[in-house]
């Protein structure tokens, strides 16, 4: 059983290792002979699929679409006996049960395998890690049946659970760091171990920020301590998405209600005083009795009443007194 860290570069090799293959180079059933690796994976969705092969002539050949060029094997192999698969760039999926066999042109095929135990590290939260952030982090295997003991070390210092701010798990695979500080910064590696294989280390490093950085103009804030409400893009040059939180968002339509009513209280008096207007127009154009022809009494009364209005005024048309009744309606009825 071989363990290791998630994203490190592996040799798997054979255990136990094959006899010696090198008297068996040559002869007429040479070119039959080849060595192929098999993988199933640990969670039993794949099971003996062909990953790469090898034959006497240095051909090499890598399968399937998740492991291919992430594994390879020596074009030397039948010659110095080394069947080992090489993997790079391991993934936390690429555990499982790997088989080598070997045929050695008679049909008869000799067999060997291996099982992978990945290793990985996660936090709760992205880097950078703020002061006073609550972060935990998880030490995964992906097999825990074979578990034997989960540590932890921080800049290779083993952990001792004396602070209060730190807290872990009865199984030891879950840490957490109730309030982060910059000294808490740096490594933090889970050292597995498995019966009957040797110890395994996976790290994850934090990084501490001082304050928050500033966001980016496509990016938008979210709280995890209050439900926020985001509202439609407003675009102007380039794309800024604004964030808006529900006391924010009642504000908003609280605002937006009073500066209709007083819009409406606007509009309703201005269309009340040319209503007004348009009332006394008619008016005084019902009581209108025409332009007199002399200067002296009309109707009993003096010439200095007759300019009031509805009264009609010597000398002037109907059109001009209707303009100087506008100009007096104007002056009573629509000052807003």
């Amino acid at each position: 059983m071989i363990t290791t860290a998630v994203g490190l570069h592996e040799s798997v090799p054979l255990s136990p290792p094959f006899p010696d293959t090198n008297t068996r180079t040559s002869g007429p059933l040479g070119d039959r002979r080849g060595a192929y690796w098999y993988w199933s994976s640990e969670d039993g969705r794949y099971t003996g699929q062909v990953i790469a092969d090898v034959y006497p002539g240095g051909v090499v050949r890598s399968y399937y679409s998740q492991l291919k060029l992430r594994v390879a094997m020596s074009a030397h192999a039948f010659v110095y006996g080394d069947f080992s698969l090489g993997m790079s760039h391991l993934r936390w999926d690429d555990a499982g049960l790997y088989t080598c066999r070997l045929y050695d042109g008679a049909e008869h095929a000799i067999s060997s395998s291996v099982r992978l135990v990945t290793v990985r590290v996660t936090s709760s939260r992205p880097n950078p890690i703020l002061k006073g952030q609550r972060v935990t982090l998880t030490c995964g295997v992906s097999r825990r049946d074979d578990l034997s003991s989960v540590t932890w070390t921080h800049r290779d210092v083993p952990l001792q659970l004396t602070h209060t701010r730190i807290s872990m798990t009865a199984d030891s695979q879950s840490l957490t760091l109730k309030s982060f500080r910059q000294r808490d910064s740096g490594p933090w590696s889970c050292h597995v171990t498995l019966r009957g294989s040797s110890l395994s280390i996976a790290t994850h490093t934090f990084n501490f920020a001082d304050e928050r950085p500033p966001l980016k103009s496509n990016e938008v804030e979210f709280s995890q301590q209050q439900p926020l409400l985001v509202a439609q893009p407003c675009t102007m040059g380039n794309e800024v998405t604004i964030s808006t939180s529900r006391s924010g968002t009642l504000l908003f339509w609280a605002g937006l209600a009073v500066g209709m009513a007083v819009a409406l209280s606007i509009i309703g008096t201005w269309s009340y005083c040319h209503w007004k207007r348009r009332q006394d127009e008619q008016g005084l154009m019902v009581s209108d009795p025409g332009p007199s022809t002399t200067g002296h009494v009309q109707n009993g009364e003096p010439p200095e009443q007759q300019s009031r209005p509805g009264h009609a005024t010597p000398g002037l048309t109907k059109q001009d007194q209707l303009l100087a009744s506008d100009t007096q309606n104007d002056d009573s009825y629509c000052s807003i």
